[in-house]
């Protein structure tokens, strides 16, 4: 709003106006994406024995790494073999894109720790719901409760993540870590970088922050 306008308008506009604003910047700066302390959170995660939250820990965490769907989770290989190199593909079920799977030291541990099958909960998609639930109990424990802005209000994060929110962490993430758009878009297995945009949750103080590390890398390197 140019401010010569905003001398004219009515107080209880400007107010409006203002409100609007931040509500809409709120909203973008608070998405329900987990940051990767957060995940470290939920990987470091105490459980004292519980395997069934374990295991749902360990997909959470696989999920947030890769950025696969739910519906593509059991897709995954864990043979040793596949397992031991740094990467492997996998063609979605929902765009029939391939998708890279990086073969991070955290992925390769948990890939090796489901090697004899997938919980039932990955395998069979009829279980989301519950595996949902199960997500935001495992949140809760891990104590993330920040409030974010989800579905028109501030809820904590813990009653709002999901399995597609894991999906948006990781590309989210890649965003920030300063990946370019192509190696996002081929690890998230985006058709093109028109639909991968929709899943960058960064807020703008975050995009200002990606740019200042890069530069400030690269004048170091030339320094």
């Amino acid at each position: 709003m140019f401010h010569w306008v905003e001398r004219y308008l009515p107080s209880n506009a400007q107010k409006y106006l203002t409100l609007k604003a931040s509500a809409a910047a709120r909203q973008k700066d608070s998405d329900a994406v987990l940051t990767n302390d957060e995940i470290d959170a939920i990987w470091n995660l105490e459980l004292n024995g519980q395997s069934k939250l374990e295991a749902v820990r360990s997909v959470m965490v696989l999920a947030a790494e890769v950025g696969t769907r739910y519906s593509d989770l059991g897709s995954i290989s864990t043979d040793p073999c596949v397992v031991a190199m740094n990467y492997q593909l996998i063609k979605q079920r929902k765009t029939g894109e391939d998708q890279i799977i990086v073969h991070s030291e955290r992925v390769s541990s948990i890939l090796t720790h489901f090697a004899s099958g997938w919980p039932v909960f990955v395998s069979n998609l009829n279980y989301n719901s519950k595996f949902n639930k199960d997500i935001k109990a495992v949140c809760k424990l891990a104590g993330l409760d920040r409030m974010v802005y989800h579905k028109g209000r501030m809820q904590p994060l813990c009653d709002v993540m999901s399995s597609h929110c894991l999906r948006k962490s990781s590309i989210t993430n890649k965003f920030l870590a300063g990946l370019g758009d192509e190696v996002i878009r081929r690890t998230s297995g985006h058709a093109d970088i028109r639909s991968l945009s929709v899943y960058d949750k960064r807020s703008h103080s975050q995009i200002a922050d990606t740019v200042i590390n890069a530069q400030s890398n690269r004048l170091n390197v030339h320094r």
